[in-house]
């Protein structure tokens, strides 16, 4: 009855301005078809909350600002077929788009301004533990399938634990569940504690973006699988005399390939272990065709990794007092 009778609630051309710390501006509950446009929702605890099960819902033109939560928020739910394209999505204390657990497939993000997601000054981070992100899909004990993130600005400013895009799939996975066949391409992404960090994943291309300030490391995968990596830039946008400390990472990771990326100042690592580039306990993976130049400490470095090849890259320290040890460990 549902798709018969109840199909395509439109909700457009309103503001909705919470007064109640707990207050929603939309709840979806067993939904298909709903549009959402030219709404702007603020001073709420979440813009827009899908809760239970909805079908095939467009989010667009709007803007969800200033909530004590979550801009957008996928709450444990049933959730198929989800464009969301052309909204300013900011300042929300928690995360701008956030998904946790549920099971959620077919959802593409493009073309949405989404910054400064986060609360500065009173998010901490025990134990060097997330906070917030922009983007944040949390299926440790859900699935998130089928996701593009692409032609977005996705900015912040450093915060404790913070992320751009942050993505973390279930720790023991036996199934083909969890987080996986995820494209993000395309983006501009910068200016946070990592720019992209992914944890439990299968099947994950980052291609075309251009990454910059992240302050701890822009890519960071940990026990991912069916990685590829290529044609992004890195670039550390400081002064020379501020300390940058930005790099890639992939951690337990087995086959991927990193392709053609164009990285500068990237200065993770101490004297006695990390690079720029870092592969520790990985396995068939391969880092080809790169431009790594003026790293701090070495440029790519492979720590109890089997079957990786490393080949064709140029790595260069071209300042006048040359900082790089080693090009290559």
């Amino acid at each position: 009855h549902t798709w018969e009778k109840e199909r395509m609630p439109i909700v457009t051309g309103v503001e909705i301005l919470g007064q109640h710390r707990d207050a929603v501006g939309i709840e979806l509950r067993k939904t298909t078809k709903t549009v959402i446009s030219q709404v702007l929702v603020r001073k709420c605890k979440v813009g827009i909350h899908l809760v239970e099960r909805n079908r095939d819902l467009i989010i667009s033109d709007s803007h969800l600002l200033d909530n004590s939560e979550y801009g957008i928020y996928f709450d444990r739910c049933n959730l198929h077929q989800i464009i969301v394209h052309g909204n300013h999505i900011s300042w929300n204390k928690k995360a701008g788009i956030k998904s946790l657990d549920g099971d959620i497939h077919n959802l593409q993000i493009t073309g949405n301004d989404i910054e400064y997601n986060h609360h500065p000054g009173v998010d901490k981070s025990p134990n060097g533990e997330p906070t917030g992100a922009e983007i944040w899909f949390e299926a440790t004990k859900g699935t998130i399938s089928e996701v593009t993130i692409a032609s977005n600005t996705i900015q912040a400013t450093v915060q404790p634990g913070g992320a751009n895009i942050r993505i973390f799939g279930p720790v023991k996975n036996e199934t083909r569940e969890g987080a996986r066949l995820i494209a993000i391409t395309g983006n501009v992404i910068g200016s946070q504690t990592r720019g992209i960090d992914i944890r439990h994943a299968q099947r994950v291309t980052v291609t075309g973006n251009t990454i910059y300030n992240s302050i701890d490391l822009s890519l960071s995968f940990s026990h991912c699988l069916g990685v590829a990596v290529g044609s992004n830039t890195f670039a550390w946008r400081a002064l020379d005399s501020d300390l940058p400390q930005d790099g890639i990472r992939f951690e337990d990771c087995d086959h991927g390939s990193l392709i053609g990326l164009v990285a500068q100042r990237l200065s993770a690592g101490t004297p006695n272990r990390g690079a720029g580039i870092s592969l520790v306990r990985c396995r068939d993976f391969s880092v080809s065709e790169c431009q790594i130049l003026d790293p701090l400490v070495r440029g790519i470095e492979l720590e109890d990794c089997q079957r990786c090849r490393i080949s064709g890259n140029s790595i260069y320290d071209r300042r006048a007092q040359p900082k790089m040890r080693e090009a290559i460990r």
